[in-house]
């Protein structure tokens, strides 16, 4: 007999998506761990630069957005979320449109403001605003006394 136990890895633990997914299975002899992996897709992406900004831009038509998650930690930013299809299950001829869980990572290539960071959510398209960390340079300027020839 399979028994089938579904245990919760908590978010802490794991960046992945997919590590919320861990199945144990005993067997009379055997025992095995296995992760399965649900289908992940990864939504077109642009990242750029700007003199004073870093811009995120992601194509996610038909998401909702309370099924959109933006997190920045350090220099890393992530965006997760789910797109839902209304149809169910069909028996599609072609399926080229993805749905289920989304994942999204960039990398940022400086220090931004945490605390400006703005996104907004129009016609399908998720756009992230990331400003860049201004830094004060200080400059010390040591000003010497002329020397007298004697």
């Amino acid at each position: 007999m399979l028994r089938i136990k579904r245990i919760k890895v908590s978010d802490r633990e794991s960046n992945r998506p997919w590590a919320g997914r861990l199945f144990v299975s005993f067997e009379p002899a055997d025992e095995r761990v296995c992760l399965r992996r649900p289908r992940v897709w990864h939504p077109p992406t642009d990242a750029y630069e700007t003199d004073s900004h870093v811009m995120v831009k992601l194509e996610l038509a038909g998401v909702s957005e309370d099924n959109i998650v933006v997190r920045l930690h350090g220099r890393q930013l992530t965006i997760d979320g789910q797109r839902d299809d209304p149809a169910g299950k069909l028996a599609y001829h072609q399926m080229e449109i993805s749905y289920g869980e989304f994942h999204s990572e960039v990398t940022m290539p400086c220090e931004v403001d945490q605390e400006e960071v703005r996104a907004e959510y129009e016609q399908g398209f998720l756009y992230i605003s990331l400003p860049k960390l201004k830094r004060k340079v200080c400059v010390t300027v040591v000003q010497q006394e002329p020397r007298h020839a004697a």
